[in-house]
């Protein structure tokens, strides 16, 4: 149940998602490639993985399972985003900032330094907050700890 759920969801958010004003020329150009790539990447990142390493099993099936949507052979399915401009999977390494050390930063202690996971997390946040989705995170853990 709760993977038809995620599945259902998944796929009102890449509706959601393409219908954005900026994704517009994109979805006019590629259509049902760029609805088959943004579902992909929706899916893949609200598919929980455990502490155990199932995310490089998780990408082999997901590539083998859906041949219709080409990921690059290199690195697992978590490793890409769908580029609006052209309709591509993109490297997130290609997303993230570049780094430049503050003083003023340091000697407060808020230094940040960017990461791809951070980058990540940061795009489907922004992409939900900005298409006013609702966002309830929560703990595996008991007691919320």
């Amino acid at each position: 149940m709760h993977a038809l759920f995620s599945l259902m969801w998944c796929t009102s958010a890449a509706v959601q998602e393409a219908a954005s004003l900026h994704k517009v020329s994109c979805l006019m150009q590629h259509g049902l490639l760029f609805l088959k790539l943004t579902n992909s990447i929706a899916c893949i990142s609200s598919t929980p993985v455990q502490v155990t390493d199932y995310r490089t099993q998780f990408s082999k099936w997901w590539v083998s399972e859906w041949k219709n949507v080409s990921f690059p052979e290199k690195g697992l399915v978590y490793d890409y985003y769908v580029d609006e401009a052209q309709c591509l999977m993109v490297p997130w390494d290609d997303k993230v900032p570049k780094f430049t050390y503050n003083m003023d930063a340091a000697a407060s202690g808020s230094l940040f330094v960017p990461t791809v996971e951070m980058t990540r997390l940061t795009y489907f946040l922004d992409s939900l907050v900005k298409n006013r989705w609702a966002l309830s995170t929560h703990s595996a853990s008991p007691g919320g700890m």
